[in-house]
């Protein structure tokens, strides 16, 4: 993925569950906001884990981390 393709997405992520205005946010709620967002982002696109201060998942650990997970499936910005 092109580096200002990736800048793009980690925006997108960001915006997304900053308009949730500090209250967690399942999964599922974050999909569809983001979807609404963004019609033409294919589905497994939305990944709010690799944004999360306390989950290393593989392959995002160079992302900007802004969010957290109060519970499985559950996220909230920091």
């Amino acid at each position: 993925m092109k580096p200002s393709i990736t800048l793009q997405r980690h925006k997108e992520h960001y915006e997304i569950a900053d308009s949730f205005d500090g209250r967690a946010f399942s999964r599922s709620e974050f999909k569809q906001r983001y979807q609404a967002a963004y019609p033409t982002r294919p589905p497994g696109s939305m990944i709010p884990s690799d944004f999360c201060v306390d989950l290393h998942p593989k392959g995002a650990e160079t992302f900007p981390k802004f969010l957290r997970q109060p519970r499985r499936g559950w996220y909230q910005m920091l």
